[in-house]
């Protein structure tokens, strides 16, 4: 549909259903309007990682308005975790849809305000359900959970610095995940992640004595940088792989064991690149 009566600039959409040749995965995440030509079209800002816009042709594509949108120019607290848009611990909490945007632009480095650090961290011992989230602008991670159970359905994040998703301290996490830009698009750390990544990120999966069953489709724009679609140190990790523009498919070590089902892959150096008892 073309209907733009509800859309205003400034607000978010994300996108998150896109097919296409080339670098089309580029366009998945949660995105500002900067223009609007009334039920004709809208000019978003996407503040990919890579250096030049990538060469792409989009067949189609599907532009959701998110739901209730929060935009925050600063954090709870000045300092460490509680610096972010919202800081939860302990007791169980659901969000319904629901956008939560910062003010970091991943692109230039420069926030109009302090920009919060996270948009939501959530402290030990926190249930964490969400059916459709939206997460963007963020000075260093999307979502951080330490010994939590997270629930996050669909989740769409952009334009954050580093982590999409950072589990630790036997957190449980899962959902489906859609991440553009930054260094990971998950991260667990003595933790458990069961889902889908569908990101750009230099790094899909990085995992420390982690476990769970992860599906990664990813797409990188340089091969000359570090990337892989999985890094995995001591852990634990079977699932299927879609990636394309990495130095490495799986990258383990330190007695990690990696189950992968290659469906599509196009990397620079190696599938999988294994050191120490890794198999």
């Amino acid at each position: 549909s073309d209907d733009t009566a509800n859309l205003n600039v400034g607000e978010f959409v994300s996108i998150w259903s896109v097919s296409g040749t080339g670098d089309y995965e580029y366009m998945r995440g949660c995105w500002e309007i900067t223009a609007i030509v009334p039920n004709v079209s809208i000019t978003i800002k996407n503040t990919s990682d890579a250096a030049a816009w990538p060469t792409m042709t989009v067949t189609s594509m599907t532009v959701v308005r998110t739901g209730l949108q929060l935009q925050f120019d600063d954090g709870y607290t000045a300092s460490g975790d509680k610096n972010s848009c919202f800081y939860i611990e302990g007791g169980d909490i659901t969000f319904g849809n629901i956008a939560i945007i910062g003010d970091y632009n991943h692109t230039t480095g420069v926030s109009v305000g302090s920009s919060p650090f996270y948009g939501i961290v959530c402290g030990r011992n926190t249930v964490f359900t969400s059916s459709s989230l939206y997460i963007a602008n963020m000075n260093l991670s999307a979502i951080t959970a330490d010994a939590s159970a997270l629930f996050l359905g669909t989740a769409v994040i952009g334009g954050c610095q580093f982590d999409g998703l950072a589990l630790a301290e036997n957190s449980y996490a899962s959902g489906n995940l859609y991440i553009a830009g930054g260094g990971r698009g998950v991260r667990a750390t003595d933790s458990t992640f069961v889902g889908g990544i569908y990101c750009t990120n230099a790094r899909g999966f990085w995992g420390q004595r982690a476990q769970g069953s992860v599906n990664i489709f990813a797409k990188y724009h340089d091969n000359t940088l570090s990337s892989e679609g999985y890094y995995l140190e001591s852990s634990v990790i079977k699932g299927s792989a879609d990636v394309d523009g990495y130095q490495y498919g799986v990258r383990a070590i330190s007695a990690s064991s990696a189950t992968i089902l290659s469906v599509g892959t196009d990397v620079k150096k190696y599938w999988f690149w294994l050191r120490g008892t890794s198999t």
